[in-house]
């Protein structure tokens, strides 16, 4: 075959081939998932397939974590229960997507160990941050569990799931080979988000705020309804603000072609984004393109009258406007001055609920363990990611994610200016904007720890420090 005498083709299609498999068949176990009496009995079979083809090929394995971070139900039935004494109250839904990315993991450390090729954790700057935050979390949970104000199980899987974000990290860093591989998962993740895009259209004229795949319905005309459903929300504007960061990086430092791509791709799934209704979503795009105002020239009049011409669209289509404005209004209704907690401006009931929650953190759990906090999980609800750090690991532990978050804009910042080739300027800018915006949209959700937002984080990082690491970048 013709195909199979030019190498670059050839490549091509071992990778793209099995990809487009592996997501028919993730369609495929995902409505048995969603169908069958026993999802988990589905979940295990496609577990074992997924360490089979991670085992195989790691890139492949990658690439299948690529595609269900966004695309993956959540398993009925599946659940881990509630945390005890001091801790947060409820279940822990486990979806398709956490049982995959353990299991990716898990296959990839065992072939490393069983063929020893290669370092098994090639150094970035980001491994001794990550490192110390890790232990602080297990330390601070350990002994929150032996003073006996948590349980075991809830805070053990809240810690594995950080765990899990990491090792992805780790993963990709040493799965990437070239820019290659880099281009095709670039390639791949657009893919899904164009996916989660046309599923945003499809939501929007049945009147429901836009949230990811496999979530509960969120009715346009209810905002104030429980902090779970509320959060799906939060989690379709925080993803689409990883992709927006990749998508204005490449705008901005690409060559025409490039360009042109980066802007429609980015104005075709605003309107989605918008109607999602996420405050917090809105304020991390703001961050995200002063951001890019501020750290580059080239191309600043495009990107102004690029970011002009996507309001414009946006809000000409009938009832984007009023919903979007509706929903930023309600943050201050009439009718006076509110509480003390809010400094005595009156705020509607879930902004509320978020500052009452980080005042209790700091009032009732940070007073009685400032030094390593009250365990993961331990501070109970609370819907901004800073106090929630303060309060289940202290002071350490607030130090060194603030340590992990600025090592994470300096990798960024330093490859965008240490560069000259466009893959890598746009990966670093993207990535340092991308963690400035993430910090905002932190100030009304748990960014960095929700799986649909953390995952495409970790994995930009991951490929972004794959083109820092200094004596690599010729191979990548």
């Amino acid at each position: 075959m013709m195909w199979s005498k030019n190498p670059e083709t050839a490549d091509a299609l071992r990778f793209w081939l099995p990809a487009a498999l592996g997501v028919l068949f993730c369609i495929f176990v995902g409505k048995l998932a969603v169908e069958s009496a026993s999802p988990l009995f589905v979940a295990f079979m496609l577990s074992l397939g997924a360490a089979a083809l991670t085992f195989y090929s790691p890139k492949l394995g990658l690439g299948l974590l690529v595609f269900s971070m966004l695309l993956s139900p959540r398993l009925k039935g599946a659940a881990i229960g509630s945390a005890g004494a001091g801790g947060w109250g409820g279940s822990i839904e486990l979806r398709m997507d956490d049982i995959l990315l353990a299991v990716v993991t898990c296959a990839w450390m065992a072939r490393t160990a069983v063929l020893k090729r290669g370092a098994f954790l090639v150094s970035t700057p980001i491994h001794l941050p990550v490192f110390v935050y890790t232990c602080l979390c297990v330390v601070s949970t350990a002994f929150a569990v032996i003073r006996g104000d948590l349980e075991m199980a809830r805070p053990f899987f809240f810690v594995l799931k950080y765990v899990e974000y990491f090792l992805l990290f780790f993963m990709t860093v040493n799965v990437v080979e070239t820019r290659e591989d880099i281009r095709r998962y670039l390639w791949a993740a657009w893919v899904v988000a164009a996916l989660v895009t046309l599923y945003g259209y499809v939501q929007i004229p049945s009147g429901q705020r836009v949230s990811t795949p496999f979530e509960t319905p969120i009715p346009l005309t209810n905002f104030r309804m429980q902090e779970a459903a509320v959060n799906e929300a939060n989690t379709y504007g925080g993803y689409f603000l990883v992709v927006f960061g990749v998508l204005l990086a490449l705008f901005t430092q690409g060559g025409a072609r490039l360009s042109r791509f980066a802007l429609l791709s980015f104005l075709w799934m605003l309107l989605p984004f918008v109607m999602s209704l996420s405050r917090s979503s809105y304020i991390g795009l703001l961050v995200l393109i002063l951001f890019f105002l501020s750290a580059t020239r080239k191309k600043r009049l495009s990107l102004l009258a690029g970011l002009g011409m996507a309001g414009l669209l946006t809000f000409m289509t009938p009832g984007v406007r009023e919903a979007a404005v509706h929903r930023v209004a309600e943050t201050f209704p009439a009718g006076g001055w509110g509480d003390s907690d809010s400094g005595g401006v009156r705020l509607e009931a879930s902004a509320q609920a978020r500052i009452s929650s980080a005042q209790n953190v700091l009032h009732r759990y940070f007073t009685k363990h400032p030094i390593l906090g009250v365990g993961v999980t331990g501070a109970g609800m609370v819907d901004t990611h800073l106090p929630r750090v303060l309060g289940e690991t202290g002071l350490l532990g607030l130090w060194a994610f603030l340590w992990m978050i600025l090592r994470l804009v300096r990798m960024g910042w330093g490859l965008f200016r240490s560069s000259q080739d466009v893959l890598s300027m746009a990966l670093g800018l993207g990535l340092a904007a991308t963690t400035a915006a993430l910090c905002a949209h932190s100030l009304g959700a748990n960014t960095f720890i929700i799986v649909r937002i953390a995952e495409p984080f970790w994995f930009l990082a991951g490929i972004t420090a794959r083109l820092y690491m200094p004596g690599r970048s010729s191979e990548a």
